[in-house]
């Protein structure tokens, strides 16, 4: 019983690879992108403040923001958030120079 079984699931295997490879007969580049290997990329966590997580990273500023690099551990990786630069707030009009206060 267990035989049958797996020439069944083998089958099945087989019919499902047969399927995925039929359209690289009339597209060249449908195969090529099946078999493209699954590439594990680290990316920037942004933090509001950065710090040195081992002996390894350190801090590099690029455009204007700050940044923490690390050679051994790709997972260390991060960036300054951007905030929107915050204006002074300021009279728009001089109302004070007009009021009498007596």
């Amino acid at each position: 019983m267990w035989s049958i079984l797996a020439s069944l699931i083998n089958l099945g295997r087989r019919h499902l690879l047969n399927t995925l490879q039929a359209p690289s007969k009339f597209f060249p580049g449908y195969a090529s992108v099946l078999q493209t290997p699954n590439l594990c990329l680290r990316y920037y966590k942004t933090e509001d403040r950065l710090r040195l997580r081992c002996r390894d990273c350190f801090f590099e500023r690029r455009d204007n923001r700050l940044y923490v690099e690390c050679k051994t551990h790709a997972r260390h990786r991060q960036a300054q958030i951007m905030r929107e630069p915050i204006t002074p707030w300021r009279f728009r009009r001089k109302i004070w120079k007009h009021v009498k206060w007596t």
